[in-house]
This record gives structure tokens, sequence and C-alpha cells, in this order.
């Protein structure tokens, strides 16, 4: 069996010295070791470059499901062939030299990799970019022990690469890992487990958590302080392993990092671009841009696991959806009107636009909260709003989605005390008639109200309890199969309580029969009203690596496809969704995955974090983390999944942050049984409405970040280096430590974030503070507007104490010059309920330019906020403006 890379055990490695070449072409080189080894680097565009080791001489495994370049044609179920250069672009100037006896040269117009073969040493690999007058600036190269290694009596494969001073190099990524967002000097492993009650912050960081993702970013700067490129390194593989970015050390090996895997070869993909952005453009071509969701998934999502434990799930249920269009929220003048305030000042402009049916205003000199009032109504106008404008009470909050947690799977069985049903473990697709009794009835109650019910379901089947396992396990052969292939493989899983377990087996979504038995039950439950599904604990820990999988003859172990089996399943419930609603955009929500899943899975959150100010703080880089991996629909628990209830500060303050965050959800289970929602604290419900009406106003501008992660892979929240990379400050933690009066500003790098281009968002995330020191990025050239008091400032420097009451409805915000920032305006709404509500609101475009005569630019996106997405062909559904 495979020995875990976590373990002590040691393995010796042995590298790959180059024996011959074996073919060469202008797209390609093949090289043999002196075992019998095989390397091959391939050029797929200019800017890409495609390195391939086998150990052994023949592919470990022969297929792929996560590149797909362009999105040139569906990936079938069964993947397609490994290193397929047909289905990239043509490229004329790739070429392979040999410039001298010892080396070999494959260039692109853009790149230049050399194979460097010194008699005796082991083979190196350096890339370099070419300039317009030929020559080469190398910005990755192996180690100086060689780049490829390998345990012959394990399988283990290493990636080693040279690595050079922290200050000349920073490294972002690796799916949702913990602690800081500049992952230098981190060691971080490469798995996905069940992670409940982790922890974040950099002094405590829980490794692995919940994604499986082998890709990461190098921000390259040259002695004078000059970003001068970004690189991606994306290891194509399903099996566990490790990022070392400098944790391990060696006087021997120089200063190096390396990437090792449990199993498989090494199969390499390595793109360069002038700066972050371009690289995860890069990243989302290859392996597939982020699906696009409908606008009800920008809405509030509310979820909590407390409902559907209760024996009459069904009327909690119920019960939560008449308290959410019927709950009367008190107006309270004195408290709101530190947020509600004029848009209007003495230097407004006011223009309007018969095409765009929207208001420009250009912010200048000192004006005051927008937000307010968009989403509670002009004071001088004396407008009545959905937000209580004009002093009257609003009538239910804004809610577009609930999650349905797993309880209401759970089978009856015998209680052994008393003999009476009870309440028994969890059985996907299964519906409990006692706590459901009507599934359909309560879902069209759901549909009726606006509210889109997500339903939990797990890729497992508990052998003694699931009503299908036999069919499924044994008829259909479409669970993983034994390593001997004789029968099931068999794990243990979680049984619905805490600290319970029983056998089952995984559900094979690489084998024909077990996807399309997903899809079939899928479609089946989808077919009771659902549109949307939550796929939850996916994160496939089997017990052990050498299980089958897939297709026979062509089975393979499941080690070398752990992620790729939650990108099947993402795939499967995505499939299932459409065939049963063909008209609208299926939402799959998924915990666990790897690189591809983003095509199917349009949001996934950072797990089951406990309730602190620690993990409100420190779940921020986790997402911003994972937007820069091409997964940009992410969020995390609001108020915290596993522990005691927050505090009416602390989920004001978690409010005020995820309101902002391209998922917004209010997630528990707490350890007193209560549930976190907007109503828990009754005199802080104005409050909280407010929150959420600041989030649906900001509906126009946060729905064209969707769709421009869409079609380009931006990041939706987006940390302040993918902005600022010539900002030294916003590179990284460690380059801006102040005192303990401002650890917020201490780790702005990483827990303050751009949303999108124009909006610099800096939260509150420690106790009893009414402001907060605050970074703005950029030099003396960048100006931001402060949001709430209209006043301008340039950047590259700390302002102090910038006000952040805590019953304002946003955090601090900033808007950089010259964009601008498109709004719904709320305040004559009668209701504002849904997404749907808000489409009806006036559209209202502010211009942030700091002197009269400036420039601003926007990009907004407009359609029906439901089917299919296609900007080329606008029939009058969608439509794409720019504001100049």
């Amino acid at each position: 069996p495979l020995l875990p890379l976590h373990t002590s055990a040691p393995m010796s490695f042995s590298t790959l010295h180059i024996a011959r070449v074996e073919h060469t072409s202008p797209r390609s080189v093949v090289v043999s070791g002196s075992r019998g080894e095989q390397l091959q680097v391939q050029a797929l565009d200019e800017d890409l470059l495609r390195v391939c080791f086998q150990p052994t001489g023949t592919p470990k495994l022969k297929r792929t499901w996560t590149i797909n370049p362009g999105g040139c044609s569906p990936i079938p179920v069964e993947g397609w062939e490994r290193g397929q250069i047909s289905r990239f672009p043509k490229i004329t100037s790739s070429s392979y030299a040999v410039p001298d006896g010892r080396y070999g040269c494959l260039e692109t117009e853009r790149l230049k990799v050399s194979f460097e073969n010194a008699v005796g040493l082991p083979l190196r690999l350096s890339f370099a970019t070419r300039n317009c007058d030929g020559d080469a600036c190398v910005f990755l190269e192996d180690a100086k022990t060689g780049g490829f290694e390998y345990a012959e009596r394990t399988g283990a494969v290493r990636h080693m690469k040279k690595r050079r001073p922290h200050g000349r190099e920073y490294y972002y990524g690796g799916g949702d890992g913990a602690g800081i967002l500049d992952r230098y000097g981190q060691r971080r492993r490469v798995g996905a487990t069940d992670a409940m009650g982790y922890r974040n912050s950099p002094e405590v960081a829980s490794d692995p958590l919940y994604k499986q993702w082998p890709f990461y970013i190098t921000l390259c700067v040259d002695e004078s302080g000059r970003s001068t490129g970004a690189y991606g390194i994306f290891y194509d593989t399903g099996a566990r392993g490790v990022l070392d970015f400098g944790s391990e050390i060696s006087a021997f090996r120089g200063s190096f990092r390396k990437a090792e895997f449990e199993d498989g070869d090494l199969d390499i993909y390595i793109m360069h671009a002038p700066s972050i952005k371009g690289v995860v453009d890069r990243f989302t071509w290859l392996t597939g841009r982020p699906a696009m969701p409908p606008k009800w998934c920008l809405g509030y999502l509310a979820s909590t696991m407390a409902y559907t434990e209760r024996p009459k799930a069904q009327e909690e249920l119920l019960g939560f959806v008449e308290k959410c269009r019927t709950l009367v929220v008190p107006h309270k003048a004195e408290k709101r009107r530190l947020f509600r305030l004029s848009l209007f000042h003495h230097h407004h402009r006011h223009t309007s636009s018969d095409a765009s049916h929207s208001s420009a205003h250009r912010s200048g000199g000192s004006n005051t909260s927008l937000t307010s009032a968009l989403s509670e109504g002009s004071k001088e106008d004396g407008g009545a709003s959905a937000s209580g404008g004009g002093g009257k009470d609003i009538v239910g909050i804004p809610c577009d989605g609930f999650h349905l947690s797993s309880g209401y799977t759970c089978v009856d069985v015998v209680s052994k005390s008393s003999g009476a049903p009870t309440f028994g473990p969890r059985c996907v697709f299964t519906l409990n008639k006692r706590r459901v009794p009507d599934a359909k009835k309560m879902f069209d109650t759901f549909n009726a109200n606006g509210i889109n019910v997500l339903p939990n379901i797990k890729p497992w089947l508990l052998k003694d309890y699931h009503p299908d396992y036999s069919d499924v396990a044994v008829t259909r052969a479409a669970t993983l199969r034994a390593p001997n292939g004789q029968g099931a493989q068999e794990d243990l899983f979680w049984a619905g309580e805490a600290g319970t377990y029983a056998g089952g087996s995984y559900v094979d979504f690489l084998s024909s029969a077990g996807f399309a038995w997903w899809k079939e039950r899928a479609a089946d439950l989808c077919s009771l009203g659902v549109r949307a599904l939550w796929n939850d604990n996916n994160e496939f820990e089997v017990q052990d690596n050498y299980a089958l999988c897939g297709n026979a003859p062509d089975q393979t172990r499941v080690g070398l496809v752990l992620n790729v089996q939650s990108v099947l399943m993402a795939r499967a419930s995505y499939e299932a969704i459409r065939q049963v609603h063909p008209t609208v955009r299926p939402v799959v929500v998924s915990r666990a995955g790897g690189p591809g899943i983003q095509r199917y899975a349009a949001q996934t959150w950072s797990g089951d974090n406990t309730t602190s100010w620690e993990t409100l703080q420190w779940n921020t880089p986790q997402g911003l983390s994972l937007s820069l991996c091409g997964w940009p629909g992410n969020g995390h628990d609001i108020g915290g999944f596993a522990g005691p209830m927050p505090d009416k500060e602390m989920l004001i303050r978690w409010c005020q942050s995820g309101s902002l965050q391209p998922r917004f959800s209010i997630h528990s289970w707490n350890s007193d049984g209560s549930c976190t929602e907007v109503w828990t604290y009754p005199e802080e419900l104005d409050t909280m409405v407010a929150i959420l009406h600041s989030r649906y106003a900001f509906m126009p501008y946060l729905y064209t970040l969707y769709w421009r992660a869409h079609i380009s892979g931006e990041p939706i929240a987006r940390p302040l280096v993918y902005e600022f990379p010539n900002d030294y400050y916003s590179r990284s933690d460690r380059n801006l430590t102040l005192s303990d009066e401002s650890v917020e500003v201490n780790h702005a790098a990483s827990c303050d974030w751009m949303l999108g281009p124009a909006l610099l968002v800096a939260p509150v995330y420690r106790p009893h503070l009414a402001s907060r020191d605050v970074y703005l990025p950029g030099d003396k050239d960048t100006l931001w507007c402060g949001w709430h008091c209209g006043k301008w400032y340039g950047g590259g420097h700390i302002l102090h104490a910038v006000e952040a009451p805590l019953h304002r409805a946003t955090p601090p915000l900033f808007v950089r010059a010259g964009h601008v920032i498109l709004m719904a305006d709320l305040s004559q709404l009668p209701t504002v309920h849904t997404m749907q509500d808000v489409a009806a609101a006036r559209r209202v475009a502010i211009l942030f330019c700091p002197s009269t005569g400036g420039t601003c630019e926007g990009e907004f996106y407009e359609d029906s906020g439901d089917g299919p997405v296609n900007v080329e062909d606008n029939n009058g559904s969608s439509s794409s403006s720019n504001i100049n």
C-alpha cells in the first residue's frame, strides 16, 4: 500500500538523469532517463507549457477530467486522453534546437525552456521569458540537485524547484488553505478532509481542509521592487500530496520548494503572464470558466441544521418561510440616522439616460453615505422605502435561498430501549415521511415565496441502512470497488449524530453506472420542485488508495483521482437539474472539489468553521486564495457553524463582512441546539435587515462581477495584490508590521479585499471597536474616495481611526478614482423580499471623479437573472453596457 506523505516512514527517491533524446518536433521534445523514465515537454501556446514526467516510462493515468482549453468542447464523462496537443491553438513560432552538446531548448515567441544535462548530473529545466530582442530572463528553474524525483517502492513523485528570497518571490493559492495569503515559507498538504471545527489563524492553521487544489501562483519581483510578471504551476493529479513553499530547508539542496504526491506521474502545466490577472485568466481558460449563477444566488441564502433535526421539520421549515415574509421590522430613527444620509450634496450632478434607464452621479468634494440613500430612502425626498424610509416599519426580510440540511434523509430505525421508531442514519435521496410528510408541497411553498431550496446530498450509501445499497453496490457495481475487484470498497461514514459511524460505500462517479444512478436519483429530487443541489461531505476520504474506480477494463486506483470524484459528482448534479429544468441555470453548491469543478458548481464555502473572531478574520484569506485558483463564487458560514451562538456584536460584524463577499449565507449547528438567524437578536433586527438591503442594493455591481468571472475567470473578491502588484505592502502580511494596536493594517494583505476593481472593503475583526486603521493600497497617484464620508485620499498610506459604527450597514469602504459603481435604488420599492424585487428598482451609476473633468469607466451586465447567458447574441434578454 502507498505510504502517506505525512507519516515518518523513510522514502528513498531517485533522480532523473537523461539517457537520450527520443523525439523532437517544433512543439514537443521527449527524452528518456537512464532507468527507463520518460519526460515530455510540450509548447501548448505561446505562454503555456506542459511538462510530463513518467517514472515508469508509461502513464499511470491515461485520462484527464480537468483540462479543457478554451472550453473547446464538453469533456466526456470518461475523460479524454492526456497531452492531446490538437486541442490547443496552433502556433508557428515554436522550435527545438540543441545549441551545444549539453543543452537543448524548446522556444515559443514568448517563452524558452532549456534542458541542462551536464555529464553525471541530474536533468534540470529552466524557464525564461523572451523580450522583443530575443533575450531570455529566467523566472523558474529546477533545484540544483535536479527537478524530478520518484520513489520506486511507494510510487511517490517530487518536483523540486529553486526558491528565491522572500521579497523576490511571493506564492499564492493552493486552494482554501488557512493562514496568511502569502504562502512563502509554509507547507500545505494537497488533500481534502472533513475538517469540522478547524482552526485557521496563522498561529494555528488546520491542514488540510476541504479543497484538493494543486495549483499556485508565483509573483516575481526585481531588485528595485517592481513586479516583473507572474506564473502559475498546475499539477494535473488527483493524488494526495504536499506543496512546500520553503518550510523544508537543506544546505545540500540549496534554497528550494517542492511539490510531492503519493502516486501518479508529474503532469505539470506552466503558464506565464505579465500579472497575476493574466495567470488567473489563463488557468481558468485551461480548466474551465466558472459557471454563471442566477441572480437569486447573490441574495441571502439561509441555512441551519436545526430545523431538519426536529420531529416536525416540515412545520418548522414552513414557519421559517412565513416569518421571512411577514416579520415586522420596527423603525428606529435614533439608530438609523447613523446610516441614513442623503446621496446628494452641494456638488452633485444628476443626469439620466433613457437607454440605460439609470442615473449617474459624480462624487466630488465631500459627499455622504451612498449605500444608505439607495437602501433607506432620502430624508430630504421624504420617500417611504422598503427599508423604512420616512419612518415606516419594514414587512418581511430579503431571502432568496434556503439550504435544506440532511436531517430530512434520516431513515426510521427501531429504538433498542423503547422498541419505538426513532430517527436513524442519513441516507441520500430518501425522504423521512415523519419529518417531511409532503416534500412537494413544502418545496412549492418555498418556491411560491421566491425562496429556492438547496437539499443536502452526500455521496455514500450506508450498507445496513440505505434501501438501495444492494442494488447500487452489488447489482449495478456503481460504487468504488475493493482493490482486488471483488465487491464494493467499504469505508466508515458519519451516521448522523456526533461521533457515530456506520459502514458503507462511496458512489463511483468515474463509472458509467455510478454517474447514471446519481443523475437519475438527483433528477427525481429535482422533479419535486428543486432547482438547486447542495453537494456535501464530498471530500472522498477513501481509506485505501488502491480501491478501484471507473469502467472495466480501464479501472484505475482511486488514489489517483480523489478530487476528480467530487468534480464529477458536481457534474452529475448539474446535469440532473438541467435535465428536469432546461430553462434555468443549474445551481450546484459543493463543499469539496478540485480544479475543473467551477464549471459545474457556481458556489462553494469554507466548510464547517467555528464561532470566533479568529474565524471571522481568517476565513477571508481562505476565500481570496480560492478565488485566485479559479473558484470565485465562495463564502463562509456567517456566525460560525460549530460552537456557541455568536454574540450580537460578532454576528453584526460577520454579516457586514459577508454582505460584501461573493456568497452570503448564515449557517449554524450551535452547541446548544439553537439557530443563528437574522432575527436572533430582536433588538438588532433593523441593523441586520439594513445589512441585507445594502447587499441587495449592490446587486447590479455584484452581478456584473459574477458575469466577468464567468467570461474571464476574474475573481469577484480579490486580494489587494491582484490589483496592486507593485505595492510592497499589498503583497504580504510580512511586509507591513506596525503594532498590536494596528492588527487590521498588519494583515491588510490577507484580510482586506477589493470587491471587483473599484471597491476596497475593510471589515472590523475585533470586538468593542468603533473605528479601525485602514491601509489604502497603491501610490500617491492612486486616489480613494471614502464611501461614508466622501473625502478623497491618496494611496500608499494608512488612515487612522476610520469610523466603523456597529450599526452601520457596511464596514469601512473606499472607492478607487476613475471607477463606477452601479447600484439598485431600493428606496421606492414596496418590499424587498428577493432579487426579483430588485430587478424592478431604478439603476443608479455613481461616478467617482476627484475633480471636474475627470474620467470614469465602468462595465455592467444585466439580464433576466436566469436562463442561458448569451452576450454575443443579444435578443433583449441580456445586455452589456459601458459607462464612460
